[in-house]
């Protein structure tokens, strides 16, 4: 027998037998103790012999002795130990138990014997709740960090890889929906953490609810700091917060103030704070407070100012408010910086040519349209360079914009004149005849009622007096009547119509002109139909497959009931011309196949078998001869 095995045995059988011998002889016989006993009474006696109590404390043998062999043999690896002691095979840990008592003594005692096997085992054993009652009592003694940190690294990888275990799951099993106003404090809360961050497609519902009824909107702002890359996250934070505003009926100022959005500094408009104030601005009072514009302009200037405004200008539902309120803040800080139409001009960006995505175009024309409001309002300013710029970067169309804008503004004669000017030596550069002047600005749609309208009449007739012909000037000029006249298309028919606005020569380019739905809304005013000289320019310039692709596009673009109509005459004249049968076009329009079941497909299906179905109608025996 080994010598350690032989002293173990001697010091339990001593342990016991000490414990079980009475110093006083007594006539009453004493029943020997067998070898297979596990419960032997044990009398308490003073050293001189005199029994002091009757009671008996009864001690396990495998207990005596496995305790007995933690203390004599330090070390013994830790994941022996635990198994040695059974504690594997328990469901949970009772932390007043003796064996796992003297098994925490014996890692305190022996912090090196913690163990990468033993975290592993302890890991695949699945039993996270030994796991954190094992880091919880540990923490009550004086173990090294290193052995505490290896404990809680394991417990968080353990979760990370538990797909099943949602943040919420784990936020209950460490009982921190139960810490109350302790919360923040509790060291369990900082597994949490760390384990939030290892689960980025888990939102903790349970926590911000319990972090918000302890600590209010002040414990939930320290979340969005901890998750401010988690954009889950912080959209639950900004529902939670926003919930209790309109419950309070918060105003958008306090709001602000609240999310100390106020001290900010130059580093608002990064805050994923001021992305929460900014939906409750837009979605509760369609407006922007002062308080915000002016921490915006002092810490951010016209720049800030700008990009709150291209923030705003990207949600879908912004107020008109809004975007009013910030432009007049933009130019109220240009005109105190005394900036020149120049000066803003570049600042917008409005000399570099953007992208070409919808957006981006969008955003340009209405940052122009900003620019144009400004230099309205500083039009005695306005210098030949700034008129030069404009039509250099955006045209004759943009600077007819700036006209427009002008004569609204009532701006200063010399600006209008310098305006138009501008605008008449460039179309003689471009060599425009009187017509195309007369189209690009759109006479034949004005009705002459405004200040606008009848400055555009006037700079054409001026025009017109300057470089007509002796015969235009004689007012023979068909054009002439039209200007004087807004009512120029009134007693032609609409065959005559059409011809009158050019339209027959408008080949490919026939939609796109802006007399094509002056045409058509004065043929739907008269007859109510329209004329085969429509429907046969259009299939000039397009074959069958070309009106069919314009005609989907059309449809999808919801466009107007003269385009639409328009293009089925044209088709159904195509056909007519080649005598094409129901059946060809049946099948033209592909309505013999089965198309996807995707909503668009299914409608625009409808929609040539409307075509195909005007078609056979104007036929005398449709199916005649068909199969």
């Amino acid at each position: 027998m080994r010598p350690g095995l032989l002293l173990l045995v001697a010091i339990a059988v001593l342990f016991a037998c000490v414990h079980s011998s009475p110093t006083k002889s007594s006539s009453t016989s004493v029943r020997s103790t067998r070898s297979d006993q596990d419960d032997v009474p044990v009398h308490r006696s003073l050293q001189n012999g005199t029994d002091t109590s009757e009671e008996e404390r009864v001690f396990k043998l495998d207990e005596v002795m496995q305790i007995a062999k933690l203390s004599i043999t330090p070390k013994l690896g830790k994941e022996d130990s635990f198994e040695f002691l059974r504690l594997h095979e328990k469901s949970e840990l009772d932390p007043n138990d003796k064996l796992y008592k003297a098994w925490i003594r014996h890692v305190v005692q022996h912090p090196d014997s913690i163990s990468a096997p033993f975290l592993k085992g302890l890991s695949n054993s699945g039993k996270s709740k030994i796991h954190l009652q094992i880091i919880e009592d540990l923490e009550k003694t004086d173990v090294s960090k290193q052995v505490l940190d290896s404990l809680k690294s394991e417990l968080i990888n353990t979760w990370e890889n538990d797909k099943t275990a949602s943040l919420d799951d784990v936020f209950t099993a460490l009982k921190l929906d139960k810490a109350g106003d302790k919360l923040i404090d509790d060291p369990n809360y900082k597994i949490w953490l760390l384990v939030a961050l290892k689960k980025p497609d888990s939102v903790p519902n349970l926590a911000i609810k319990t972090v918000l009824k302890n600590y209010g909107i002040a414990g939930l702002l320290e979340m969005f700091e901890y998750f401010s890359k988690r954009e889950s996250v912080l959209i639950a934070l900004d529902s939670a917060i926003m919930n209790v505003w309109r419950a309070k009926k918060t105003s958008v100022d306090d709001a602000f103030t609240e999310l100390k959005l106020d001290k900010a500094g130059n580093k608002l408009l990064e805050d994923p704070r001021f992305i929460t104030w900014f939906q409750y601005a837009n979605e509760e009072t369609g407006s922007v407070p002062n308080l915000a514009i002016k921490t915006v302009s002092e810490h951010n200037g016209d720049v800030g100012l700008l990009t709150m405004l291209e923030a705003f200008f990207d949600e879908e539902n912004t107020s008109k408010a809004v975007m009013t309120t910030l432009e007049s803040a933009l130019m109220d800080l240009w005109k105190k910086k005394g900036m020149s139409m120049n000066n803003v001009f570049k600042l917008l960006k409005l000399d570099q040519k953007g992208d070409n995505l919808l957006r981006d175009k969008l955003l340009k024309e209405y940052e122009f349209g900003i620019w144009l409001k400004y230099a309205a309002k500083e039009s005695h300013n306005l210098q030949e360079s700034t008129i030069k710029m404009v039509l250099e970067r955006y045209g004759d169309v943009d600077l007819l914009k700036m006209l427009k804008v002008f004569a609204d503004a009532k701006a200063s004669k010399t600006a209008l004149t310098r305006l138009e000017s501008a605008l008449v030596a460039s179309w003689k550069v471009k060599k425009l005849s009187l017509v195309d002047v007369f189209k690009l600005l759109k006479l034949k749609q004005r009705t002459g009622d405004s200040l606008h309208e009848n400055l555009l009449r006037e700079i054409w007739l001026r025009y017109r007096n300057k470089n007509a012909s002796k015969q235009d000037v004689a007012g023979e000029n068909p054009l002439h009547d039209s200007v004087e006249n807004p009512s120029h298309l009134d007693g032609k028919s609409a065959d005559d119509a059409f011809t009158a606005l050019d339209l027959d020569k408008a080949g490919d380019k026939l939609f796109s002109d802006p007399q094509f739905e002056e045409w058509f809304q004065f043929v739907a005013k008269g007859t109510g139909t329209l004329p085969e000289s429509a429907a046969k320019t259009v299939s000039k310039h397009y074959n069958d497959e070309d009106l069919l692709k314009m005609f989907e596009a059309f449809a999808n673009a919801k466009a107007s009931d003269a385009v639409m109509t328009t293009l089925e005459s044209a088709l159904m004249v195509s056909w007519k011309d080649k005598k094409m049968s129901t059946l060809d076009v049946f099948k033209l329009l592909k309505l013999d196949q089965k198309g996807d079941d995707l909503l668009h497909d299914k409608l625009f299906s409808k929609s040539k078998f409307g075509i195909w179905a005007q078609y056979a109608a104007k036929k005398p025996n449709p199916f005649q001869n068909q199969r």
